[in-house]
């Protein structure tokens, strides 16, 4: 690799991606342009119905090497191949024609964003941050911001049936757990997952996580209602904010997706800059979508309720358009360094 690659590589792989899963292969021509290539193997899970958080990944990637390539005099131009929910990519083209001026604060926030899994103050966000955040809108996505109460006491009761059923489903249950690193072994190890110290649930979280593990173990105390009150927590970190954000598309075609997830990062990486935390929260939005278009085959006899309950409040909530993107945001304590990544020279496609 050359030192402009290295650099564009070290940008792009800070994107965030489900549970860490870093599913991008990249593939260079020389300095002129790098392919984007999804890695399905990584990315498996439940929630990547469709491969749409897979392109979510891609797009957030995206987001990041244009920054890293501004800072450096460059401009880029993104091609989109979308054949299907399982061929698509994107290539980002850089040339030294009429390059966007980006601060070094930005560059800066890039490297710093993290997700922040803790508790945020509901303080309200100023309407001229909110007008910073907006600036510079991506084609075909639409931003929501929620920040009156009621509505976001709407939002939490989403998703906290949403965590229900996340919480009672197996397969989740299974696919979450094999994704743990409980501790700093397996994160150097690993280098990919969700590491037990930045879930932002404190040294009793972690004991409850690891004492959790066996699924009949979840069974067992559910009758006690175990999983009302893991959901309720969710509810309550959506309540306790500053706001809540819906990203929408209009189609759920793989290059709408790839357009969400650079708009949701460049929304991130101007949030960091305000020092402001960011948390996702899109698990009623995922949930709902499977179900709209698979029925309840993937889900047990005990979700069906949950599920027609989460249908009619999200057809309220989301009157047009696809669901892309939920996070909160807000002031909060931040997070300590960012999440492990796979050492660069894994992310290259010869």
């Amino acid at each position: 690799m050359t030192k402009f690659q290295t650099r564009i590589l070290t940008a792009a792989v800070r994107a965030p991606s489900g549970d860490n899963c870093q599913p991008w292969r990249f593939q260079f021509d020389r300095d002129a342009s790098v392919k984007i290539i999804p890695d399905f193997e990584r990315a498996k899970s439940f929630f990547d119905y469709k491969n749409r958080a897979t392109a979510l990944s891609v797009g957030a990637s995206i987001e990041n090497m244009r920054v890293q390539a501004a800072s450096e005099g460059l401009a880029t131009e993104t091609v989109y191949a979308d054949d299907d929910e399982k061929h698509f990519s994107a290539t980002l083209l850089f040339s030294r024609h009429e390059a966007p001026h980006v601060s070094q604060t930005r560059v800066a926030a890039l490297y710093q964003r993290t997700v922040n899994r803790r508790p945020f103050l509901p303080t309200a966000i100023a309407s001229s941050i909110w007008a910073r955040l907006l600036q510079e809108p991506i084609d075909g996505v639409k931003v929501h911001m929620i920040a009156d109460r009621r509505r976001i006491s709407e939002w939490a009761d989403v998703i906290e049936i949403a965590d229900r059923i996340r919480y009672s489903h197996p397969v989740i249950h299974e696919e979450l757990f094999s994704k743990l690193l409980v501790n700093s072994q397996m994160v150097e190890e690993v280098r990919m997952g969700l590491e037990i110290d930045r879930l932002g649930v404190g040294p009793l979280g972690g004991m409850l996580l690891r004492w959790l593990r066996p699924w009949q173990r979840v069974q067992r105390f559910s009758r006690w209602g175990l999983i009302r009150v893991l959901a309720r927590q969710s509810g309550l970190l959506a309540r306790s904010t500053g706001a809540l954000v819906l990203v929408t598309i209009k189609r759920a075609a793989s290059e709408d997706w790839m357009r969400a997830g650079e708009q949701v990062q460049r929304l991130w990486i101007r949030a960091q800059e305000h020092s402001l935390q960011t948390h996702p929260m899109p698990v009623a939005l995922y949930l709902d979508q499977r179900y709209q278009e698979q029925g309840s085959r993937e889900f047990l006899p005990s979700h069906y309720p949950l599920l027609e309950d989460l249908r009619s409040r999200l057809a309220n909530l989301i009157p047009a358009g696809c669901g892309a993107m939920l996070f909160r945001i807000g002031r909060g304590w931040p997070m300590r360094g960012q999440s492990v990544r796979l050492p660069l020279e894994r992310f290259i496609q010869s």
